[in-house]
């Protein structure tokens, strides 16, 4: 009896589908589960559509397919039959073509194995064929001392193009200030954890970073568990305009309004890079769902999630202890990020303790923390020193790859957004105002 390696109906099915909800594009299976030819090509381009922000029907596929090099003709044939298959729900596209997939992972081992038998590599044979007879897709990958050490030279001249090629690196700073970024960039699967206590700066932190890579040209993206979407347009308008805002939520001030709409022409006109997302219902799914839809939809290069303990876990772990639901979102939010090859910055609340308010926070503060900490490669806290918290410090207390470890001080300017002081005394040694430092 043979095993059927793929399905051209199912996948003609996933085709239809995705031109019908384009959000399938985002959450359902990708290009590699494709087997057939021209399924594969048409997805490759409708996901080109989708984060062209195009409209998605037959008739600008079969545009997209025509750019790709197919005749007019067999596109509109394969359009024919994509749409005369049977309809089949999402959920059940994308399970069946991901089972697909995995077996014909499994046949491409069993051949690799026999080849490797035919040639006499009998431990190499021995292992491809062990990998398949136990369905184990996933490959374990060997390496000399010497193909590490050019590991990491790769990862040194990815990091170096960075610094020429800005948004064409995976390589991208983090954006808080340049104490921090100059010393170290993230990359693909990377995870920064930004820790603070309530009203300290976690979100004017993560908008700080985004302008700066709204500045740069650097395509990122904001997941919003907590606050609505125009809480984040109201740091962002604040900081162009240079206008206090909080006036401005009370309805009675006319004139600000007019002020800010002629302040801001600019920034309106300027093309966007940053992309943000509000999941008001805090769950673990959707938050995926978002992660998922900014990088494949949207092109994004980095991720930012506001905040972690927000986040609801799945239902099955409502009865578990804090630290395990904590523990088992920060990990689902880490393997997305992995899966999608994107560096992720998290916020995490610090628990309060018996710490006096001000008081340098330690790396134990994280809340539910042990699992966060060592699962990051960059830990940043913040806190406040200043009794009118308009001073922002912070300090990396673990950077993974690097010796040193950086402390600066922000000063928190229109909007919440914070701007890096050169000069900066303590409250107690000088009363006058920080010296203005480098800026976005």
């Amino acid at each position: 009896m043979t095993t059927a390696l793929f399905d051209e109906a199912l996948e003609l099915a996933a085709i239809s589908t995705c031109i019908d909800i384009p959000e399938f594009i985002d959450t359902g299976p990708s290009t590699d589960h494709f087997a057939c030819r021209l399924p594969r090509m048409a997805h490759a381009a409708l996901i080109e559509l989708r984060r062209s922000g195009s409209d998605i029907n037959d008739l600008t596929l079969l545009h997209a397919m025509e750019r790709r090099g197919m005749g007019r003709g067999e596109v509109l044939d394969f359009l024919q039959s994509a749409r005369s298959v049977p309809q089949r729900g999402t959920r059940s596209v994308a399970f069946y073509m991901r089972q697909l997939y995995d077996r014909r992972t499994i046949a491409e081992l069993a051949m690799q194995g026999q080849a490797h038998a035919v040639a006499g590599n009998i431990h190499a044979a021995r292992d491809v064929l062990a990998r398949a007879a136990f369905a184990d897709s996933g490959e374990i990958k060997v390496y000399t001392l010497r193909d590490a050490m050019y590991a990491a030279i790769e990862t040194w001249a990815a990091a170096e193009q960075a610094l020429t090629k800005g948004a064409e690196s995976k390589y991208v700073p983090i954006g808080i200030c340049p104490a921090i970024d100059s010393k170290v960039l993230v990359g693909p699967g990377d995870t920064v954890v930004i820790g603070a206590e309530t009203s300290v700066g976690k979100s004017s932190t993560s908008m700080t970073c985004l302008l700066r890579h709204q500045s740069k040209g650097i395509p990122a993206g904001l997941i919003s568990v907590e606050d609505p979407r125009e809480d984040w347009g109201a740091k962002a308008a604040g900081h162009y305009a240079q206008i206090d805002t909080q006036p401005l939520w009370a309805g009675n001030s006319p004139e600000l309004i007019k002020a800010m709409m002629h302040r801001i022409p600019d920034a309106y006109d300027q093309k966007q890079h940053v992309h943000i997302v509000d999941v008001p219902s805090g769950r673990l799914h959707d938050v995926i769902r978002a992660m998922t839809t900014l990088v494949r939809a949207h092109g994004v290069r980095i991720l930012f999630v506001d905040y972690l303990q927000a986040i609801a876990p799945p239902s099955g772990l409502d009865n578990a202890p804090v630290k395990t639901q904590t523990d088992h979102v920060y990990r689902q939010l880490q393997a997305t990020a992995r899966m999608l090859e994107v560096p992720l910055v998290i916020t995490s609340q610090l628990s309060r303790g018996d710490s006096e308010h001000g008081e340098e926070p330690s790396i134990k503060r994280l809340k539910e923390s042990g699992n966060i900490e060592n699962g990051a490669q960059i830990v940043i806290l913040l806190w406040c020193n200043d009794k009118d918290n308009l001073v922002v410090s912070g300090k990396a207390a673990k950077l993974k790859r690097v010796r040193e470890r950086p402390r600066w001080h922000m000063q928190r300017g229109h909007g919440g957004i914070l701007t890096e002081i050169d000069n900066y005394h303590e409250p107690e040694a000088s009363n006058e105002y920080p010296k203005r430092g480098r800026g976005l």
